[in-house]
């Protein structure tokens, strides 16, 4: 028996599943209609091809086989990763220990990550990969992923190279390009900002490639590794030119790591940068979780980091537009969505911290002796309001796992795949 008021909805789902299915047919017609123009075929000839796909394509919609291709995701990556694990196949992923020796180069015009791997996605990847060198491209073979699954390599129309995972039973099918292959083999927060980063770091460091953005991304590198290690052996490294910065600092250490940690993984691209630094965002609600801390000590010391110089607020108005406007894209109701705070974080040299120290002194000379007595009016008595103004800046109300992905959308250039 219906229920009065109810709604059928087979109808429209019906409706929808044929949509898609008949969008997917006129997207492989489009192909194959402009791969035979470029070839040079006669109209004949591609009228006699569309007409044959047409029919293949009716049938295998008609017989529910028609192939769907799936992105791979977070979690179809996460996956990929287990399956490789459990089929013990990481060794095929290797990188090959003769890498050297194929001395890949790239355009002198390449400058910026994304023209790389834009370039970077159009090599055959075999030569990479230790198991793959010997694979015929378009060959079948067993999947190195899941049993059961077909693969093949494959370039396609747009001149990419892609490790295709066929999965018979679902009908569905997965391309994975030279990147996708390094994150899954690395394993690292797979599916981030970070894990993307760290996969054409990888890349570009194994095959010797060096161009201007990564040169900059590399001087960044530096700065937060050789951070991190003043941080970690603050107790010789601070401790002893700095007493009273270490005394007054050394209880939140472990927070300031974590910003220079979190700041090397999401290096973003050189025109997100101020003043040359590399900017990175987090909310106190996602670093609570982080450092595991409460939220209130995680916002009281950024600020102390920020009133001693250590690390720097970025108000709205000086992030960079081609960063802002991806943020004010997702921008909502602060009920709704985070307050995020842009950093850069300076090299924590001599200069640095001998100003630090002095500022620690000048506290404690208006009688702040500790994190827990610093407020926006101390500080506005102890240096001025202009000072204050750069450490108690308002932060962006954004969705931050949105903002987060649509750097990646932005930043991580991949080609829709043939089907």
């Amino acid at each position: 028996m219906k229920r009065e008021g109810s709604i059928n909805l087979a109808p429209t789902i019906s409706s929808s599943k044929i949509k898609e299915k008949q969008f997917r047919k006129q997207k492989r017609i489009d192909r194959l209609k402009n791969k035979m123009e470029a070839e040079g075929a006669t109209g004949k000839e591609i009228r006699k091809a569309v007409y044959k796909l047409k029919h293949l394509e009716d049938k295998k919609i008609e017989e529910g086989i028609q192939t769907k291709y799936v992105e791979p995701g977070k979690k179809e990556k996460v996956l990929l990763r287990e399956g490789l694990l459990q089929n013990s196949n990481l060794e095929i992923l290797t990188t090959t220990s003769s890498i050297a020796e194929h001395k890949i180069t790239i355009p002198e015009k390449i400058t910026k990550h994304k023209e790389f791997m834009e370039y970077m996605q159009t090599l055959n990847f075999r030569f990479y990969f230790n198991g793959l060198q010997d694979w015929n491209i378009n060959k079948t073979r067993a999947c190195i992923f899941f049993e059961g699954n077909k693969t093949w390599i494959q370039q396609d129309d747009k001149g990419v190279y892609r490790y295709y995972s066929k999965d018979e039973e679902k009908h569905t099918v997965q391309g994975l390009n030279i990147f996708d292959l390094i994150e899954i083999r690395e394993g690292t927060e797979i599916g981030s900002i970070y894990s993307m980063n760290n996969a054409r770091r990888r890349l570009a460091s194994d095959l010797g490639i060096v161009y201007s953005e990564r040169q900059w991304e590399i001087l960044q590198e530096k700065k937060y590794e050789k951070n991190i290690g003043i941080i970690q052996r603050a107790d010789v490294e601070i401790k002893g030119d700095f007493p009273k910065l270490f005394d007054f600092i050394k209880s939140y250490l472990h927070l300031l790591g974590h910003l220079n940690d979190w700041g090397v993984k999401h290096i973003l691209e050189e025109e997100h940068s101020f003043k040359g630094e590399s900017i990175f965002f987090q909310s106190t609600t996602h670093m609570e979780k982080i450092v595991g801390k409460d939220q209130t000590i995680c916002s009281r010391g950024v600020n102390m980091f920020a009133v001693l110089g250590l690390i720097n607020k970025i108000r709205e108005e000086d992030v960079p537009s081609s960063l802002l406007g991806v943020a004010q894209a997702i921008r909502g109701r602060r009920n709704e969505f985070r307050l995020v705070n842009f950093y850069t974080v300076p090299a924590l040299n001599h200069q640095v911290l001998s100003e630090a120290e002095e500022r620690v002194e000048r506290l404690k000379r208006y009688g702040i002796t500790s994190m827990t007595h610093i407020s926006k009016k101390q500080v506005t008595e102890c240096f001025s309001e202009s000072f204050t103004k750069k450490v108690y800046v308002n932060p962006t109300s954004i969705r931050e796992q949105l903002l987060e992905k649509s750097l990646k959308d932005h930043l991580y250039y991949d080609i829709e795949p043939a089907d």
